[in-house]
C-alpha cells in the first residue's frame, strides 16, 4: 500500500486513493461502525455489507459505476445534515478519476435512500425523479449545480 501511494505522490491525495485501489484492491471495511455511518467514506458505505444491498435495490445497473465514483471522497465521511446522512465524492480529472460525481442521502429514522449521479456527463436519479414531491432541497440543488 506504501509503495502504491509513493508511485502516485505527484498526483495528490486522489492520485494516491486510486494507486492503493488499482494496485492493491479495496481497502479493508470495518464493518462494526456501518450501522451509523456517519463520518465513514461514502465509497465504504457503499460497500459495506449493512448498506450494499439496499444501495444495489436504489441504484440498480448503475450500482458499480456509482461505487466506483465514490472511490475519492470527501475526507470528513459521511455528514449528517438535519435528519439525513449524506455522503459525497466528487472526481477530479486527472487524478486517476474520470471527474464523475455522486451523492446520496439516508433518512436516519426511515433509512430510506436517494440518490444522484453525474456519470459521463449525464445525470441520474436514484429514488425519484423530476416529478417527485418532497425531495430534500440539498439534493435538488446538487442536481441544479450540475445543469
Amino acid at each position: 500500500m506504501l509503495k502504491a501511494e509513493a508511485s502516485a505522490k505527484d498526483e495528490g491525495i486522489a492520485g494516491a486513493e486510486i494507486a492503493v485501489i488499482n494496485q492493491c484492491g479495496a481497502r479493508p471495511l470495518n464493518e462494526s461502525h456501518m450501522q451509523n455511518p456517519v463520518k465513514q467514506a461514502p465509497y465504504d458505505v457503499l460497500r459495506s455489507k449493512h448498506w450494499k444491498n439496499s444501495f444495489k435495490r436504489v441504484l440498480g445497473a448503475k450500482y458499480d459505476e456509482f461505487v466506483a465514483a465514490s472511490r475519492v471522497s470527501d475526507h470528513d465521511g459521511v455528514k449528517l445534515v438535519d435528519k439525513w446522512m449524506v455522503g459525497e465524492a466528487s472526481g477530479a480529472p486527472g487524478h486517476g478519476n474520470s471527474g464523475d460525481s455522486i451523492i446520496f442521502l439516508i433518512e436516519s429514522q426511515s433509512k430510506r435512500i436517494y440518490a444522484a449521479a453525474s456519470l459521463s456527463g449525464q445525470i441520474f436519479r436514484f429514488g425519484f425523479n423530476q416529478k417527485s414531491q418532497n425531495i430534500p432541497i440539498m439534493l435538488t440543488d446538487w442536481i441544479k449545480g450540475l445543469e
